[in-house]
């Protein structure tokens, strides 16, 4: 309690360091995204799921380490077909390349 006001304070797993500002990424139930959103508004997020394909917290580690992540299986496109593609960071982005 905080003043009359009752206050949560949930564990975080931080993910690693947020390409766009000071931040950390953090792990959410459907995302790992910045933390700082609420103060700052960035943007960063990084979709556990991404073309019908979930990301591990270790790739999303090794994403915000290295930038990218090469030749990942596993993907689906809109028609269902299965196809390898690079995760890459690019300006705070996540492209699949």
């Amino acid at each position: 309690i905080n003043q009359d006001k009752i206050e949560f304070e949930f564990e975080q797993i931080i993910v690693g360091a947020c390409p766009l500002c000071e931040g950390a990424v953090i792990e959410t139930p459907k995302a790992y995204s910045c933390s700082h959103w609420q103060k700052t508004g960035c943007k960063f997020v990084l979709w556990k799921e991404i073309a019908k394909r979930k990301i591990t917290l270790n790739e999303a580690k090794l994403l915000l380490t290295d930038g990218k992540i090469e030749n990942i299986t596993g993907f689906k496109s809109n028609q269902g077909k299965a196809f390898s593609a690079n995760i890459i960071v690019e300006n705070g982005k996540i492209i699949l390349k």
